[in-house]
């Protein structure tokens, strides 16, 4: 069956990969920001009408931000 090569190299694929990233490097922790900001602190361009988006107004509010790269 065709799926049996698929599933064979997605197994071999991620092994390989295991095998990469659980390698003895060491690993360093993550930066703490030393300001205390948050996505509500910052503004955003649209890119539709050139407007700037405060993101303060929607603090408080379950909120979903997607970012997405545009040319």
């Amino acid at each position: 069956m065709r799926g049996d090569g698929v599933v064979s190299t997605l197994v071999w694929l991620a092994a390989v990969v295991g095998s990469v990233v659980s390698s003895d490097t060491p690993r360093q922790a993550c930066r703490t920001p030393t300001n205390n900001q948050s996505i509500f602190d910052f503004s955003i361009r649209n890119v539709y009408d050139n407007a700037t988006i405060d993101l303060s107004q929607f603090r408080g509010n379950l909120t979903l931000v997607v970012n997405v790269a545009t040319y």
